[in-house]
């Protein structure tokens, strides 16, 4: 009766099942009687599970982040800034475009019907023109796009001066009468 081997020795000439699981047809050593498995301890089994994730809450209706709701006249005005990025020949048409919405503010109609008209609809004019005026002098001077942007306002405070010098001298003959002096004195302050 052959005598019983050891766990992991092979007999001579054969091959143990780790030397056959790596492809392997090394011999064993029959002088020492073991083979070349490895001697790593293996680690001991974890004797506690993790416990299972508690289930997560429903979704609340309410986590979507509020979109502000804009006024038109903060769209328009915003628009004719956006416009005025891209290039700079379409200026003289947006400085007339911000005249004529700066008019209906004044008038509380179209575009500024929201605003009362009058003095109260200059100054909400006055506040959405510095507001978007502030965004672009945060961009440095040599960005382009910045660049635009102020001549653009620059363009639209000379017209609009313009057209209010030329309503007093030609006794208030054009829209607005005198608006464009009224505007300078908003933004200086």
């Amino acid at each position: 009766m052959p005598a019983p081997r050891a766990k992991g020795v092979a007999a001579k000439g054969t091959t143990t099942k780790a030397s056959t699981a790596k492809g392997s047809t090394a011999k064993a050593s029959s002088a020492k009687g073991t083979s070349r498995v490895s001697k790593r301890k293996e680690p001991a089994a974890k004797a506690q599970a993790t416990p299972p994730l508690p289930p997560l809450p429903p979704p609340q209706e309410e986590e979507a982040p509020q979109l502000p709701v804009y006024t038109p006249l903060q769209t328009a005005i915003s628009t004719c800034f956006a416009n005025a990025q891209r290039t700079t020949a379409g200026h003289r048409k947006l400085a007339t475009n911000l005249r004529n919405i700066h008019e209906q503010c004044v008038k509380a109609r179209g575009v500024g019907a929201s605003t009362g008209g009058g003095r109260a609809g200059e100054k909400a004019f006055g506040r959405e023109f510095i507001r978007n005026l502030n965004k672009v002098l945060l961009v440095k001077k040599g960005e382009i796009v910045g660049d635009r942007c102020l001549r653009f306002c620059e363009h639209f405070v000379r017209h609009s001066v313009d057209k209010g010098r030329q309503s007093i001298y030609s006794g208030g003959g054009s829209v607005g009468g005198g608006r464009g002096l009224a505007l300078m004195g908003i933004l200086r302050a």
